[in-house]
């Protein structure tokens, strides 16, 4: 039987098993710290996600000596996104994007984390205890392994939901509910390596093969189109009224009924949160904010945020009183500016007309896309 709670000794607790969380226990591991690392689902465990990694992410990985996981676990490169809207589908090329199950890249991230010496434990809630005297988190695990542990800090990964100290997040009122699903085959006509993104009035919804060949589902829908309906129906209608030959051969020739995962759904998606209320705890990933659209930049955010506050976490353990305050400005001003594009691709997603122009443009000069993959390209991890 391995040890309680009780019997270990940990400085830092890291909340959320995602890639932020993994990459910042890692981090911390591998600078001399004793952490644990817990997440409240079982591992391996799927998620909502669109399945693409993209540049940012990639970057992460490099920074940190983790570059041959894609390869490793067999990542498809994404060479073209079609593009369909309003009857008509462009198609442009892509760079450095890969297609990578949240299942396969997070259990190998925990697994790298592991092997830094972080101790795991899935299926463990935590939460923090009423403040105590004496300085540091009293945090309390409840699942898999019950009781509380003193600790000196606490990494707050714990998603769109998360927030485990402070007040709940200022979600925009124009925000849109992420949904996902995954599918045993795909169809015939969307070849691995193609991310195909369907637009509509309602929302959008983007397809791609990941690397056990599944199709992977991500769709952004505005919240009173689910009023009544299923997630199903809500993703066939956009694809329905795309009424372009992509579209309607994913709608007629495939079941969207029948996922092997999900559906699932997400909070609203675009939310910032306030600093944590409480001294000693540090969040990264989703559980700091959120922009759409959700494609492979979130995760480039994410795995950024996640190797970027280990210094910050270091120096508040060694008694710098202003690293939290230091680590909410310094993502705070990276965030808003790798964001900053996907907040304008957001506000254009929901203009249907500008979307259908673009796709006329992109139909007779594809190459005109080539600054807008670029901005989408940028790495995320250079936090100041």
């Amino acid at each position: 039987m391995g040890a309680s709670v009780s019997d270990l000794d940990f400085d830092v607790v890291v909340a959320g098993a995602g890639p932020a969380g993994s990459l910042a226990a890692r981090g911390l591991a591998r600078r001399g710290a004793k952490v644990l690392l817990a997440d409240r689902s079982s591992f391996p465990r799927w998620k909502v996600c669109g399945a693409c990694l993209g540049p940012g992410a990639s970057a992460a990985l490099e920074a940190t000596g983790l570059s041959a996981i894609p390869r490793i676990l067999e990542a498809v490169p994404l060479a073209h996104l079609t593009l369909v809207s309003g009857g008509r589908q462009a198609r442009v090329a892509l760079r450095g994007n890969r297609a990578l199950s949240r299942e396969s890249l997070d259990a190998a991230l925990v697994e790298a984390a592991v092997a830094a010496g972080v101790e795991f434990r899935a299926g463990c809630r935590v939460s923090l205890a009423e403040p105590v005297g004496g300085g540091g988190l009293e945090v309390v695990l409840r699942g898999a392994w019950d009781g509380s542990v003193r600790v000196g800090a606490l990494v707050d990964a714990t998603g769109l939901a998360g927030g485990l100290c402070g007040p709940p997040p200022d979600v925009s009122v124009r925000s849109r509910v992420g949904l996902g699903a995954v599918f045993e085959g795909a169809p015939p006509d969307l070849r691995a390596g193609d991310l195909r993104m369907v637009v509509a009035p309602s929302g959008y919804a983007g397809f791609v093969r990941d690397e056990r060949d599944r199709l992977t589902v991500a769709a952004a829908v505005d919240a009173p189109a689910l009023h009544g309906r299923s997630p199903a129906d809500v993703v066939t209608d956009i694809l329905r009224a795309s009424s372009a030959s992509g579209g309607a051969a994913a709608a007629g020739a495939f079941d969207l009924s029948s996922p092997l995962h999900g559906w699932k759904g997400t909070p609203l998606l675009t939310r910032r949160r306030s600093p944590p209320a409480r001294p000693g705890i540090f969040r990264v990933g989703d559980a700091a904010g959120y922009v759409e659209p959700f494609t492979g930049e979130g995760m480039g955010w994410a795995m950024g945020s996640g190797l970027a506050v280990v210094p910050f976490v270091e120096s508040w353990l060694v008694g710098r009183a202003d690293a939290g305050r230091a680590w909410v400005r310094a993502y705070e001003a990276q965030a808003a500016a790798a964001q900053r594009f996907c907040r304008a691709v957001s506000w254009a997603l929901r203009r249907p007309s500008l979307v259908d122009t673009s796709v006329r443009l992109l139909r007779r000069r594809p190459s005109l896309a080539a600054p807008f993959v670029a901005a989408g390209s940028v790495p995320s991890h250079g936090f100041s």
